[in-house]
């Protein structure tokens, strides 16, 4: 790989620990779908532990993201940045790989 290759995955794993946090005040202020869509490492993680993540504190159930352990908001954070990381290199590696194959015809 070369030296931008990393760079541009740096910035990928970048974008992928601030996406929970834009995905909260958009979410709030703008666009539930695209809070959903920016936060999913947190909602697959909540559909895999069967726990509802961000209901009110009155519920019997859940944990507000307001009250999760560090660790464990830590961790989905890092998640999420493998996660977008690698959904945003899908692109670049189909085209690589496309360029690999050569011409068709």
């Amino acid at each position: 790989m070369s030296h931008s290759s990393y760079r541009a995955l740096a910035l990928k794993f970048l974008f992928g620990l601030l996406a929970p946090f834009i995905g909260l005040f958009v979410g709030l202020q703008v666009s539930p779908l695209l809070a959903n869509v920016l936060m999913f490492p947190f909602i697959i993680v909540s559909a895999l532990t069967g726990t509802p993540t961000g209901t009110p504190t009155g519920t019997p159930t859940g944990t507000p993201i307001g009250e999760m352990s560090g660790l464990l908001f830590t961790s989905l954070v890092l998640v999420s940045g493998v996660a977008w990381a690698g959904l945003l290199s899908i692109p670049t590696a189909l085209r690589k790989l496309n360029r690999m194959r050569g011409p068709t015809g």
